[in-house]
């Protein structure tokens, strides 16, 4: 399987997976800002990751080609910021729904903050 050849199911897998990892980490307001950032550059980004990161491609795996091959495309990008933020807006409606009086649980790096 060359990496131009990802299947569509594959492909949403991995934005899936994306998305996941980007919100278990608490990390959705910089990930989101460095997308929308990056995102008119995905292409260019991406051929140039794949020029200079090649000789590298037995160290960071097989999949490395894939998601390569997956994220320059602008639309995927958009997908995950879409994910990201679908979300944080069901997150921030399970809190409406709690009591106020309630300790409300940090995730991430953001357990570490005393606000």
């Amino acid at each position: 399987m060359s990496w131009e050849d990802v299947i569509p199911e594959e492909e949403e897998r991995m934005i899936q997976e994306a998305a996941e990892l980007i919100y278990k980490h608490g990390m959705e307001v910089p990930a989101v800002f460095t997308l929308e950032i990056i995102k008119p550059f995905a292409y260019i980004g991406g051929e140039f990751g794949r020029f200079f990161l090649t000789p590298f491609t037995p160290i960071l795996g097989e999949k490395f080609d894939r998601y390569l091959s997956v994220f320059k495309k602008r639309e995927n990008i958009e997908k995950v910021i879409k994910l990201i933020e679908k979300k944080v807006s069901e997150e921030k409606e399970k809190k409406d729904k709690k009591n106020d009086n309630e300790k409300s649980d940090k995730k991430g790096w953001k357990k570490f903050w005393p606000f």
